[in-house]
């Protein structure tokens, strides 16, 4: 046998390697609450699975921007808001939020929440691969256009939603932000405007009103 023969040999058993390396039973597109409950319970039926998120942190709008970081301002606004009221508290008048402090507090939570589903999924045995995926065809999976290819049996979408904006109002996150933005904020508005009477624009209406912020609701 030839060294020809030989290296060829050599290399189509490093390219069929390769291959199978990326084969999977089931990728997931997208890391919340859709997403990586699926793609547990597939660990757990023994299929090898692999989940891309394009965010560096998991959990999706709910983790990130929805239920956990809303849920933990109102919790902490009613107790400002509680002690504000509080007749048997001295110097109640001249109590004053730290919003920095406030908003790091809520930070803390949702980190340490999408941290632990980052610990979940290795637990349970799920690969995790941050990048933006494209379906090519049913069984195949782009990733960050091209960088890296992934062949499956099968695909779960579950790339959650996106804040929508009235017509010709921009979103600059500075003066005008959307439901995710404003949780970058670092500085309590005197008075904020919520266009959308949800249950997103007055759960953030009780808060801000909660902390002091004159608050309107159109």
């Amino acid at each position: 046998m030839s060294i020809f023969v030989i290296f060829y040999i050599y290399v189509k058993t490093l390219f069929l390697v390769y291959k199978l390396a990326d084969k999977y039973d089931l990728v997931v597109i997208g890391g919340g609450p859709g997403g990586y409950p699926a793609a547990i319970r597939a660990s757990q039926l023994n299929l090898r699975t692999l989940l891309v998120e394009e965010r560096d942190r998991l959990g999706g709008e709910c983790t990130l921007y929805g239920c956990i970081p809303t849920k933990a301002m109102l919790r902490f606004s009613k107790f400002f808001w509680e002690v504000k009221r509080n007749i048997f508290f001295r110097g109640r008048e001249y109590l004053d939020l730290d919003y920095t402090g406030f908003m790091s507090r809520v930070e803390e939570i949702v980190s340490k929440i999408s941290s632990g589903i980052d610990y979940l999924l290795k637990n349970y045995g799920v690969e995790v691969l941050r990048g933006r995926a494209e379906i090519i065809d049913k069984e195949t999976v782009s990733i960050n256009n091209g960088e890296k290819i992934i062949k499956t049996s099968n695909i779960i979408i579950a790339t959650g939603s996106e804040p929508s904006y009235p017509p010709n109002i921009v979103v600059d996150k500075e003066i005008i932000h959307d439901n995710r933005s404003i949780l970058s904020l670092r500085r309590m508005p005197s008075n904020i405007i919520i266009i959308g009477g949800g249950y997103i624009g007055v759960e953030f209406a009780t808060i801000f009103s909660r902390i002091g912020s004159q608050v309107y609701i159109v």
